[in-house]
């Protein structure tokens, strides 16, 4: 896999199909749920933006976890408060 300086938004993409707006699309969820399965996650996000798929939702959960946004809890992801 090649990692270019241009991964997060690409000016040929649209930019409701990137990973940084996904991520924002995941913490809006979270701002209302305290914690969420990666399963119900995915089928919000996929009612949400119709052509997510499963690659941008890691990326975005990627970001948002190294940004030290969301934490892991076993089943469940969780917005870092």
């Amino acid at each position: 896999m090649r990692i270019d300086k241009n991964s997060l938004i690409s000016p040929e993409q649209d930019i409701h199909l990137s990973s940084v707006y996904i991520g924002f699309l995941v913490l809006k969820l979270l701002k209302c749920k305290d914690s969420i399965t990666i399963f119900e996650l995915y089928s919000v996000l996929r009612k949400e933006v119709d052509v997510v798929n499963f690659r941008m939702m890691i990326c975005a959960l990627s970001f948002l976890f190294m940004s030290g946004l969301i934490y892991f809890n076993k089943p469940y992801i969780c917005l870092n408060k």
